[in-house]
């Protein structure tokens, strides 16, 4: 694991380097650098949970369904907190005055993204 790890490091530099050499020559500006440190990580975090979920599913106990089930109740779940949070510290985020045609449009792409996105991306 360490190893891919190591390899997704490498390339992330690679594709930034020219921020890189920019920011160690003077000119870059410090938001181009935490945009590559935030890009980098991100794309990290992504390739550890692909290699660690990867190895889950080896270890046994439940299904690629079943697992896939249970990743989209677990970040259902998540996604709920991280939005009560956020209306509570933000009131001012949550769009109220929005028609309800609007409202269900948007909970009908939510539905199909996650369902399209989860179980149905899975089967295939």
């Amino acid at each position: 694991m360490s190893l891919s790890l190591t390899l997704v490091g490498l390339e992330t530099v690679c594709m930034n380097a020219l921020v890189l050499l920019r920011f160690l020559q003077g000119s870059g500006e410090w938001r181009d650098l935490i945009g590559v440190l935030c890009g980098s990580l991100g794309v990290m975090s992504w390739t550890w949970f692909a290699l660690h979920n990867a190895q889950q599913l080896k270890a046994g106990g439940f299904s690629a369904r079943e697992w896939s089930i249970l990743q989209g109740i677990k970040t259902g779940a998540v996604a709920r907190m991280i939005l009560a949070v956020a209306v509570f510290v933000q009131p001012q985020i949550l769009p109220l005055e929005l028609s309800s045609e609007r409202w269900w449009a948007f909970g009908s792409a939510v539905v199909f993204m996650s369902v399209g996105g989860s179980w149905i991306a899975n089967a295939l």
